[in-house]
């Protein structure tokens, strides 16, 4: 079962295969500039200057603010969980932990332990569904602490029931099932409701009181967000009220769970088109491995895609056609019409990633760069824009990836042997940066600055 555990969302996105925001995103009143790698420096000696003088407090606020600019900064995560952890401060524990549960699961783990010893236990539930969704893996000690937080839940559950409280002892026994799916007195309990509220639904009608049938089920998605009548209720109730964009969610949470209902790759495709939302439809049938299925469906959706990206080109909004072309390559559409849309397109977005880097624009350049590599993944100044963006926010691991791709492209290039060295000294990769500093010097011996790098390599290597 799936569940909601926190406001924050948990990316696990590795650089490599980034995510580029959907057409939607593109021009949106008010969106924030991405930050520059100076704003991010100076956010980042906020947080270490407060960690060194041990205020705890002062930590904490600093990562918020650096953390509003780059949520998914790792280490930042872990300083502030370990703050607050340090300051006893048990709400901000709970929030923290669930945000760094997918890069530190294991002091994500000592944070529910300290939550759990505090009293906190519904904070500490949290905080392990959270590490099961990051996929972990074994943590010692994690099962023993889920059996006895599973237990203080079935006690409160039992204690919301006999007061009446049925929308707290709903939230409660979802908890305790995302904890411990296996624990018999919690399941018993939670089956018992969701037949309730089950045959409470089914009694609703929808041509007679569409409002309260759609509240019966929606109530029983409130219990089990992932019932599968309820969402196919709901779905077809959005489709005669006319929600297309509501339908097509709830029918994409059915595929997702069956990929192999043709039905409903039907369902997708058709309600996607009624919504104009044919980019989104498209990319979960990509998603879920079926945007090649059998049948006309299909193939009018990728129609209308490759022709929402042709408009978008016409009217000058080439981050948009660029999303369209990546996902119609994607889905395996490749043919002399496309290519030479791509062959715009990334003209238009070298221009704008050209004058970024001539601005001294690092954020905004990467930006623009992760897009034109999703229609030009060999852009050496694309792959270059990015790297450089990484190693100033300290993604070095994810920047010598990219200055790695780069050689692969432009294997006699001094600079970007020198950059691939001191990414790989500051990632701890030693071998890495030897190797690249002597390609470096090898190609460009009268470098000083490469010259120095060894020298420091030497040193280290030696100690």
């Amino acid at each position: 079962m799936k569940m909601d555990v926190a406001t924050t969302n948990i990316s696990t996105t590795s650089s490599n295969d980034r995510v580029v925001p959907g057409p939607a995103s593109w021009g949106q009143p008010g969106r924030r500039p991405a930050p520059s790698a100076s704003e991010l420096r100076n956010h980042l000696e906020a947080v270490r200057d407060a960690w060194q003088s041990s205020d705890w407090e002062g930590v904490i606020a600093a990562a918020n603010d650096l953390l509003t600019l780059s949520p998914n900064h790792a280490s930042v995560l872990k300083m502030r969980l370990r703050a607050a952890i340090s300051a006893g401060l048990l709400d901000k524990v709970a929030q923290s932990a669930i945000a760094a549960a997918d890069a530190h699961p294991s002091t994500a783990f000592i944070a529910a332990k300290k939550l759990l010893s505090g009293h906190q236990v519904e904070s500490a539930a949290k905080v392990l569904v959270a590490i099961r969704h990051a996929d972990a893996g074994d943590i010692d000690g994690f099962d023993e602490i889920a059996k006895r937080i599973a237990s203080n839940l079935g006690k409160s559950a039992a204690d919301l029931e006999r007061g009446g409280d049925q929308e707290g002892y709903r939230r409660v026994l979802r908890l305790g099932i995302a904890v411990a799916p296996t624990d018999s007195t919690l399941r018993r309990r939670f089956s018992a409701l969701r037949s309730d509220v089950v045959e409470r639904a089914k009694q609703a009608d929808f041509e007679h009181d569409p409002t309260g049938f759609v509240a019966a089920w929606e109530h029983v998605l409130n219990v089990d967000p992932e019932h599968p009548t309820a969402i196919k209720r709901l779905a077809t109730a959005a489709e005669r009220s006319g929600d297309a964009t509501r339908a097509l969610h709830l029918w994409t949470r059915l595929l997702e769970a069956d990929p192999t209902d043709t039905k409903m790759v039907k369902r997708v495709a058709r309600t996607a088109g009624q919504a104009e939302r044919e980019y989104e439809g498209l990319a979960v049938l990509h998603q879920v491995g079926v945007a090649s299925a059998d049948g006309d469906y299909v193939p009018r959706l990728i129609h209308r895609v490759r022709r929402a990206g042709k408009l978008a080109l016409r009217g000058g909004e080439a981050r948009k056609a660029a999303l369209h072309l990546a996902l119609l390559a994607k889905v395996g559409q490749d043919d002399d019409e496309l290519q030479v849309l791509r062959r715009k397109v990334s003209a238009v977005l070298s221009k704008e990633l050209s004058a970024h880097r001539r601005e001294k624009r690092p954020a905004d350049a990467a930006e623009v760069a992760y897009l034109l590599l999703q229609i030009a993944p060999q852009n050496v100044p694309a792959l270059t824009a990015v790297a450089h963006h990484l190693y100033q926010t300290h993604a070095f691991t994810d920047s010598a990836n990219y200055y790695q791709r780069v050689l692969e492209l432009k294997p006699d290039s001094a600079t970007h042997w020198l950059h691939l060295a001191r990414a790989s000294h500051r990632a701890g990769d030693l071998a890495t940066a030897a190797s690249a500093v002597a390609r470096s010097r090898e190609l460009e011996p009268s470098n000083s600055a490469s010259k120095n790098l060894q020298s420091l390599l030497d040193l280290n290597l030696a100690n």
